[in-house]
């Protein structure tokens, strides 16, 4: 499975903006809890303070015999002195503090009284000491957060800036090239493309807006030369009707050159009915309204009709022409539909196969099916191109300058036979030729075994006469 890289990178640069935000979070409630601690501690000590120094007055004042305060005064400085203990140091000298009262108590001598005094100096030497090293954390503290503070800002900030950048490189810049390329290729500016900076999604919808587009500009020359093509094309009978037209006007032709002319002109014009009749299938197949006019057929007949017909013109190209079959094949259908399936087929294998080349067509009944067949000694279609040459408008480079065409034949013959239910398969191998194969379903009432070359008997002479 292809990973987002996108989506990576989104993961990413949102994870480390997350991550700086929690540091800087984090340091600020560690920052907080520490100031809190250190608060507390200096209140503490200086209660510490405070008790220790009343205490040593209390002690000063009663070896000096001052009998206003009681030993119970006394007591009670010595329990609020145990409550702000704050560190085992502190606790042991409390402890020295209670043992040394309680000695001086039973014998207030000079020298008791000295070494009791002493100890609570140490402790409120040791309550000052503590409560510098507390200030000094705290002025520590308050600097690292002064200067961890803006960095973490600062490297937050970078990696905003830097995200933004790569959003901007990644996503922003890419879909707005793409939209400057849309609109202008919209707009009639063919040569339009999106800028292709990398290789993540956004630049693979570049890539494939730009495939399209390219398919679309060979669509566009495609459609240019049918309409070349089919201006060429109704052009050369037009020209004939014209002429023939302007010479029978001139009243200058006897009635059998008039006649002649005349043949000519109906042979013009039968022509281009075929021609616009085709376009039309083609047009109508493409936009799914294709109309057909179905009855019981005969297919023999319909293929031995067509290749007398293109006996005389497959002559001029070189080429030998074979009807072969072993069975009378009837189907529902459209008869000059079906005609004009199978011209298409044989002028195909006439235009891309070399003179002197045998063209098979060949009809056969295989249980309910029907397979016509047109098999050529061409120059062959490549595996790529044999999807492409069923769409419309289609030339193949390697074969489009040896005959002029529409691009619509195989559209519309492939569009006919599925619109009578049936399928079109394609064989080819380069330089060895191509079969077209329809299959029809049959809709025969009798087992007919006849053996024929042609369907007609009026038509099989003529066959049987040009294959000899």
């Amino acid at each position: 499975m292809k990973h987002s890289r996108i989506g990576q990178f989104l993961v990413i640069g949102i994870g480390a903006v997350v991550c700086a935000f929690v540091l800087l979070g984090a340091g600020w409630l560690i920052s907080l809890a520490r100031l809190g601690d250190m608060k507390s501690r200096l209140f503490t000590d200086a209660q510490s303070l405070q008790y220790a120094q009343s205490l040593e007055t209390h002690v000063l004042a009663v070896s000096r015999g001052n009998n206003s305060l009681t030993v119970n005064d006394t007591e009670q400085l010595l329990k609020q002195l145990r409550t702000g203990i704050t560190s085992t140091h502190e606790r042991r000298i409390a402890d020295d503090i209670e043992k040394q009262y309680n000695a001086w108590k039973a014998s207030p001598t000079q020298p008791a009284t000295n070494r009791l005094l002493q100890i609570i100096r140490d402790y409120r030497h040791l309550n000052t000491s503590q409560m510098q090293q507390a200030m000094t954390k705290s002025d520590q503290l308050i600097e690292q957060v002064r200067w961890w503070t803006p960095l973490l800002i600062a490297l937050s900030g970078l990696a905003l800036g830097l995200g933004g950048l790569r959003l901007w490189t990644r996503i922003f810049r890419p879909t707005l090239g793409l939209a400057h390329a849309a609109e202008a290729f919209g707009q009639g500016d063919l040569t339009a493309r999106a800028p292709v900076l990398g290789r993540d999604e956004m630049n693979d919808l570049c890539r494939t807006f730009n495939s399209m587009a390219n398919a679309i500009c060979e669509r566009e020359q495609e459609r240019l030369q049918f309409v070349a093509t089919l201006t060429h094309d109704l052009k050369n009978p037009l020209v004939l009707i014209g002429g023939a037209a302007h010479l029978i006007h001139s009243k200058n032709l006897s009635p059998e050159q008039q006649d002649e002319w005349l043949q000519r002109i109906r042979r013009s014009v039968h022509q281009m009915e075929e021609m616009i009749s085709g376009l039309m299938d083609g047009v109508q197949s493409l936009n799914g309204r294709l109309h057909l006019e179905r009855c019981e057929v005969d297919l023999t007949e319909i293929c031995s009709e067509v290749v007398c017909d293109w006996e005389k013109r497959v002559e001029q190209h070189g080429h030998l022409l074979r009807l072969e079959g072993n069975r009378c094949c009837r189907v529902l259908g459209d008869n000059r539909r079906l005609e004009r399936v199978l011209n298409n087929l044989i002028s195909n294998a006439v235009k891309y196969s070399e003179a002197n080349t045998e063209i098979v067509v060949s009809l056969w009944k295989q249980g309910t099916k029907i397979r016509l067949a047109v098999k050529d000694q061409g120059y062959g279609i490549a595996l790529e191109d044999r999807e492409r040459i069923f769409q419309p408008f289609t030339r193949l480079d390697r074969t489009k300058d040896m005959a002029t065409g529409t691009g619509l034949g195989l559209v519309s013959v492939k569009k006919i036979v599925e619109a009578h239910g049936g399928t079109v398969k394609l064989y080819s191998e380069i330089n060895k030729g191509t079969t077209v194969e329809i299959w029809l379903k049959s809709v025969d009432r009798e087992a007919s075994h006849r053996v024929y070359t042609a369907a007609s008997n009026s038509l099989q002479p003529k066959i049987k006469q040009r294959l000899d």
